[in-house]
């Protein structure tokens, strides 16, 4: 019974935060926005359409989980340490068992009601016919088994972490590790119970690693409706052993998750008092971290950052903000080497767009979370009755966001020209009439999108009292929202003059590359408001209190 107590405790603090009502708005807009591409572009026929909607719908709902939920756990047992609240919830009959369980079921329901949002959009493909009681039983149950790994990730990660933006990290990071192996495991798995015996001729031999990732992601997803056209290719008795595959590893998903609870209560109950860093900790910390060579030039670039303005001093001189500086420069140096040595040389252009999208999704996230922990230790009040101006301190944090993410940035940038000088195209150049409109709107679009990022990211981490709502809305802003003017002028434009080439509601060509430049422009528009806003703002002292 001591559970209750936390569970009202957490009901009554996640009612409040607006975050809990855009999570629900946020399942129903992405079905919706999928739903709507896809009719538009409907080839196919009711069945066919129904089985694909269906995949695709789910494959959209399977990655929001495992990127959001984590996120939801991340900070919940961290943001107690940090405020010091973790002591006296002890002081009270609450064990550490009970606090764990009466958190990671509340951030169970906040997570389920995603899920129940996007149900009724879900529903629309068996009306469509093409979709059976099989798989909508299995996207159940890999759906529920994913919300119990992704939320068994972040408690992990705040229970080892105290700063929110390493909890934030990390969970994402072992969210990553567990949704590979689940992949992988599910793949081995249908293989061995399914394709064996019910596949004649199947064996092992011949089967890459390569091959068993993207299987198990297929598996996993039901993208483009796989699901619908193998079991028309398998025999009857093969789908109840799927059934029973994937019922047998959404079990062990929702097991890891209650021997995960069972762990990080175990290790709060022996770290419940704050303990400073031994010798040993302190050793390897300055060992891994404290410059090792050239010491007086650090000193005095460091220097004269602080001297030249302070507040950009402040985004670079902690040990996060040079690991994650320098850390996505490591990233990008072994995913090129593992690509130029895995692909061919045709290949090499889309994944840098995924690159990019990573890196904007990265600086999103330090945007949003700039002013945070400024407004959670009282800093901000001290910053504005400084010497310092309202434009000294707005373009400092923007000069120090730009410094963080600019050597990864370059080395992307230097990659894709070297791949467009070369006059190495990818598959998707046929929509292009000319390659100087596609480097030039891909120049543009990607420039515009990193220039004014950190912009809107600044308003609303001054905006917004979480972390989640600040990044999210940065995201929409400068991605979502400079979509839908092109988009809605395109669509009206094909529903007045007719379809424009072989898919209408889609741009080729020269048509393309003015697309991606007015999405670079209304960004631009977006970016200014948001510095207007924010300087309004900071001149008079307008800003979220601390969460």
């Amino acid at each position: 019974m001591t559970v209750l107590p936390v569970m009202e405790r957490e009901l009554r603090a996640e009612a409040r935060h607006t975050f809990t009502y855009w999570l629900r708005a946020l399942g129903t807009s992405v079905s919706l926005i999928i739903f709507a591409v896809m009719m538009i572009d409907a080839r196919d026929n009711a069945p066919g359409l129904g089985a694909k909607l269906f995949g695709n719908l789910n494959t959209a709902l399977f990655i929001t989980i495992w990127l959001l939920a984590p996120l939801l756990t991340a900070d919940c047992l961290s943001r107690e340490r940090r405020e010091g609240t973790l002591g006296i919830l002890f002081l009270t009959p609450l064990t550490a068992r009970a606090i764990v369980i009466g958190k990671g079921l509340i951030h169970s329901l906040r997570a389920l009601t995603l899920v129940l949002a996007a149900l009724p959009v879900l529903a629309i493909p068996f009306l469509l016919g093409g979709v059976t009681w099989r798989e909508g039983l299995m996207a159940l149950l890999l759906d529920l088994s994913s919300v119990g790994l992704a939320l068994a990730a972040g408690l992990v990660a705040s229970a080892y972490c105290r700063q929110w933006n390493r909890a934030l990290f990390f969970a994402e990071v072992l969210a990553a590790i567990v949704l590979f192996g689940f992949g992988v495991s599910l793949s081995l798995v249908f293989a061995t119970h399914v394709a064996i015996p019910y596949m004649p001729g199947f064996t092992w031999r011949g089967v890459s690693l390569g091959e068993i990732i993207i299987g198990g992601a297929v598996l996993c997803t039901d993208v483009a409706g796989m699901w619908s056209e193998a079991i028309k290719f398998l025999p009857i008795a093969a789908t109840p052993a799927w059934l029973v595959v994937v019922a047998q590893m959404a079990g062990v998903g929702l097991l890891i998750f209650g021997l995960a609870i069972l762990w990080v209560a175990r290790h709060v109950e022996g770290s419940r008092q704050e303990r400073p860093a031994t010798t040993w900790q302190l050793r390897w910390r300055k060992y891994w971290f404290a410059p090792r060579f050239w010491h007086s030039l650090c000193r005095s670039k460091m220097r004269r950052t602080l001297d030249r303005n302070p507040i950009g001093w402040l985004q670079q001189y902690s040990t996060t903000a040079r690991l994650t500086q320098w850390g996505w420069c490591l990233f990008i140096v072994i995913v090129e080497c593992v690509l130029v040595a895995g692909v061919s040389w045709y290949d090499l252009e889309w994944p840098q767009y995924w690159l990019l999208s990573l890196l904007a999704l990265s600086l999103a996230a330090s945007a949003a979370g700039s002013f945070r922990r400024e407004r959670e230790n009282g800093a901000l009040e001290l910053i504005l009755v400084t010497p310092l101006s309202v434009p000294q301190i707005i373009v400092g944090r923007l000069c120090g966001l730009w410094r963080q993410f600019l050597p990864a940035l370059g080395m992307l940038l230097a990659v894709l020209a070297s791949l467009f000088q070369t006059g190495l195209r990818d598959l998707w150049s046929w929509r292009w009439e000319s390659y100087a409109a596609h480097n030039t709107s891909v120049a543009v679009f990607v420039s515009s999108t990193f220039a004014t990022i950190p912009i809107v990211g600044l308003f609303f981490s001054l905006s917004y009292k979480g972390f989640l709502s600040a990044w999210l809305s940065t995201l929409g802003v400068c991605v979502l929202l400079p979509v839908i003017p092109p988009f809605s002028f395109v669509l009206a434009l094909n529903l007045v003059v007719g379809s424009l080439g072989d898919y209408p509601f889609w741009p080729r060509g020269n048509s393309l590359a003015d697309f991606l430049i007015l999405m670079g422009g209304f960004q631009l528009v977006y970016a200014s408001i948001a510095f207007s806003l924010l300087y309004r703002n900071l001149r008079n002292r307008r800003f979220a209190l601390a969460p």
